[in-house]
């Protein structure tokens, strides 16, 4: 008997182990940057893997209500690399919905999703580039010059935009700095369906933003210490150019992206990504995540409230 009471103490000590390995505590950092992003939503940990020596989790997120549900990604520090929110396609720009009208099918899958990245200025063959990481560090772009120079990313600022615009701009600008105020407001120099609106207030110093004209966010940038760029992102700038360049500006970016699906012949389903502007980003077919979500928008039509996930991350999938 005592033998078999000693077997069962070391299997549940092994299980123990096992246990905490494959449904290890999601780090502190994660959980603030949930909470803070979205509230007391109901979040579940679905999927996990190391890039760059950082780990990347992938979340689900029901609504408090069970109604809606979203998808961000996220290192272990917290930083998102991007985050869902629910939509609604009427809500979206009008660029993106004249884009739609091309289509004779429904909208489906309609979600904006806030994509964070770090801009790198490097001086490099006779002027500046402009590298585009995550917070993973995977490189998302490279600029030449010429393109910095006529860049919605890069603002340069035109005439002034009318009064009643730099009003209705104000109500946008506090959902991101509550106690700041409009300074100026300027049709962007390249782009007649964006402008640059300048802020003050302690939570703007420095920040460069873009919005539409319905006060979307294009883009907003805030120059940063290169100490504070993602260490990935530091070693593939060193690695790539070695000592022959010299970071000369480190900045962090936010903009929205707008997406939505479209059926094509033989019901096949596309996904479209889209700027504030209209510029589209991305064509790509639909994942099977995303027909899930799309099921779900189903169950929401018919009224009845999606299964919330657990909080502890019950279907993490570790892969190192």
């Amino acid at each position: 008997m005592r033998h078999n009471f000693a077997c069962l103490a070391v299997l549940l000590v092994l299980f123990g182990i096992l246990a905490s390995d494959t449904f290890a505590q999601r780090p502190e950092p994660v959980n603030q940057a949930l909470r803070a992003r979205y509230g007391d939503a109901a979040t579940e940990i679905v999927d996990s893997e190391v890039i760059n020596g950082v780990r990347v989790y992938d979340v689900r997120i029901v609504s408090e209500s069970g109604r809606s549900t979203s998808t961000a990604q996220m290192t272990e520090n917290g930083d998102f690399i991007f985050s869902g929110i629910p939509a609604s396609f009427s809500g979206y720009p009008d660029p993106v919905r004249q884009l739609q009208q091309i289509f004779n099918t429904r909208v489906q899958n309609v979600e904006t999703f806030v994509i964070n990245e770090y801009h790198v200025d490097i001086e490099v063959a006779g002027g500046t580039h402009r590298l585009r990481f995550d917070p993973a560090g995977r490189v998302q772009g490279l600029a030449r010059p010429e393109q910095l120079r006529r860049d919605a990313d890069a603002p340069e600022a035109g005439e002034d935009a009318p009064a009643e615009l730099r009003d209705r701009l104000q109500e946008s600008v506090k959902r991101y700095y509550p106690d700041a105020q409009i300074s100026g407001v300027r049709r962007h120099a390249t782009n007649p369906n964006l402008y640059v609106v300048e802020v003050k207030g302690e939570q703007a110093q420095g920040d460069r933003v873009v919005f539409t004209q319905e006060g979307h966010l294009y883009l907003r940038s805030q120059q940063i210490p290169v100490d504070q760029l993602p260490e990935p992102a530091r070693e593939t700038v060193q690695q790539t150019f070695g000592d022959r360049v010299k970071i000369q500006r480190a900045a962090r970016s936010e903009h929205e992206v707008y997406q939505f699906a479209q059926a094509t012949a033989g019901d096949d389903m596309l996904v479209f990504r889209v700027r504030a502007d209209g510029d589209v980003i991305d064509v790509r077919p639909l994942t099977p995540e995303e027909d899930q979500r799309r099921d779900e928008a189903r169950i929401r039509t018919a009224g009845e409230a999606i299964p919330q996930p657990q909080q502890e991350e019950g279907r993490k999938r570790n892969r190192d």
